[in-house]
């Protein structure tokens, strides 16, 4: 299908009478190109949070400009769709800025949001902070961060999960360090 609707039309959507589920119509009727154009346009909180997670929908590698100027967003929900979308883009372009916010307080939601995003992007200079991360006051942060570490199958997190693995008291975190050990002892046996 023809991806026809320009950055206006985008818009109304957002506009009363409200379209019921825009993300559906953005996703089938809506370029990348003029979703970037829609986002850079708008004050709209609900046209924010909707192209910035179909934009990470459609792993659209040219929008990781606009979502990492979203991550500064007023609102904590396009902040963390932002990063949510960065990460299944999965381009590394975006860790800096994704790291640069994980090492500064933030509110739980985002902190979590922003450690899963840094292991599809294989950003290699989080590691140290990802494993920090595995001692934080949240069993959210510390299971994505376990996940991340998982997929960024680095030997040198070993040590640290394996700490992690017997302090964890929340199941869910301790199934993610566990995942995570696992996917890089494997990862070990199977390049030697």
């Amino acid at each position: 299908m023809k991806k026809h609707l320009t950055a206006d039309k985008i818009l109304q959507l957002f506009e009363p009478p409200y379209a019921y589920f825009p993300q559906f119509i953005l996703r089938k009727q809506a370029s990348v190109k003029e979703m970037i154009l829609a986002l850079e346009k708008t004050d709209s909180l609900r046209a924010r949070r909707t192209i910035c997670a179909v934009l990470g929908d459609r792993h659209a590698k040219s929008a990781v400009d606009i979502l990492v100027r979203h991550l500064a967003d007023s609102d904590l929900t396009v902040r963390i769709y932002s990063a949510e979308s960065l990460g299944k883009i999965g381009d590394a372009k975006a860790g800096p800025a994704l790291l640069a916010l994980f090492n500064e307080k933030q509110p739980h939601s985002f902190s979590s949001t922003l450690a899963l995003a840094m292991g599809p992007i294989h950003y290699q200079p989080a590691l140290p902070r990802l494993i920090r991360a595995l001692t934080d006051d949240n069993d959210s942060v510390r299971g994505c961060a376990a996940w991340s570490l998982g997929l960024l199958l680095a030997p040198e997190s070993i040590p640290a999960l394996e700490q992690a693995l017997k302090a964890e008291k929340d199941s869910w975190a301790k199934s993610q360090i566990q995942n995570a050990l696992d996917t890089i002892t494997k990862s070990l046996k199977q390049s030697d």
